[in-house]
């Protein structure tokens, strides 16, 4: 964390923080209460594990009863009933659809949905897109065998 003017902000500082331009952050810091302006730097300790769990292609039998055994248990504890079936099949059905569209595709509440995606992106099952979801090579490969 270092201290920072706000003439010494650049565009590509700006960027970097996710603004489209310098003029666009300043716009967002005066929207704000005096204060000091900290430049922050943030990296990844380690690549998401998820992201080579979900290429995978082929899922061998041992993961393939790990995971179903895993989806039966959130389905048996869900107040709701089973759903992991269901809105994986959703989500190989309409791929990129939003998770608004797809609540009401399935009779689900949106954020009830998108907090038990996650659930199945743990396990390397979806891969969310921008927006909505579809299923990762290793969901696919789950579902053929399922």
């Amino acid at each position: 964390m270092k201290e920072v003017t706000e003439s010494s902000i650049t565009d590509a500082r700006a960027k970097a923080a996710g603004y489209p331009n310098k003029a666009a952050l300043l716009k967002d810091l005066n929207s704000r209460p005096a204060g000091t302006i900290y430049k922050i730097a943030v990296n990844y300790h380690a690549p998401d594990p998820r992201i080579a769990l979900r290429q995978q292609r082929n899922i061998s039998t041992t993961d393939f009863d790990t995971v179903k055994a895993a989806l039966a248990r959130l389905d048996k504890y869900s107040k709701t009933g089973p759903w992991t079936r269901r809105i994986l099949l959703a989500i190989r059905d309409n791929p990129g659809l939003r998770a608004a569209d797809l609540a009401v595709k399935t009779d689900k509440e949106k954020d009830w949905l998108k907090i038990n995606i996650r659930k199945l992106k743990e396990h390397g099952l979806t891969i969310s897109l921008e927006p909505g979801y579809k299923l990762s090579p290793r969901g696919m490969q789950f579902l053929k065998k399922w």
